[in-house]
């Protein structure tokens, strides 16, 4: 569950800080957020070294893009590759997802890589955490749009199902 950290929550036409306002959410802090979708975005990607020897990246290769649509992602398009990595490379670690895959750009192409490399340790040497945005798309009686979750606007208090 979503909950509002303070009232007067600014919405967005789309999910991006650059898009136009779309109203505000009229809620007192405490009170529970309404939400539909969500969309995850990589602001600054965390860097992928190779830690010692050559090591190799396996998972659903995406192509080169910019922006990752729901149609794209689970369309059949996408098809399995694996990609020798030699001691010297380096790539982009963009987002963690579920079940311990995770996003990954390595030469301009996005992989969601199975299992994500920065769980072993022993070949991979990872820089930091890629700093992400989330934002939910609020439905209200009174407004609806794009929400950014930060410790300013909207918290997750529990879960559930």
């Amino acid at each position: 569950m979503i909950t509002a950290v303070r009232g007067g929550l600014p919405l967005r036409q789309s999910p991006s800080s650059d898009a136009a306002a779309e109203g505000v959410l009229g809620v007192a802090p405490g009170a529970r957020i309404t939400y539909d979708s969500t969309r995850l975005q990589t602001i600054a990607p965390a860097t992928v070294r190779i830690a010692d020897g050559g090591a190799v990246v396996h998972g659903r290769f995406l192509g080169a893009l910019r922006s990752l649509s729901r149609d794209r992602y689970y369309s059949d398009a996408p098809r399995d590759t694996t990609i020798d990595l030699a001691p010297s490379m380096r790539f982009e670690y963009l987002q963690p997802r579920a079940e311990g895959t995770c996003f990954v750009r390595i030469d301009a192409s996005v992989i969601e890589a199975d299992p994500c490399p920065t769980h072993d340790t022993a070949s991979f040497a990872v820089s930091g955490e890629p700093e992400l945005r989330w934002w939910i798309f609020v439905t209200s009686d009174s407004a609806s749009g794009w929400l950014l979750v930060s410790d300013s606007t909207a918290k997750v208090v529990r879960r559930e199902f």
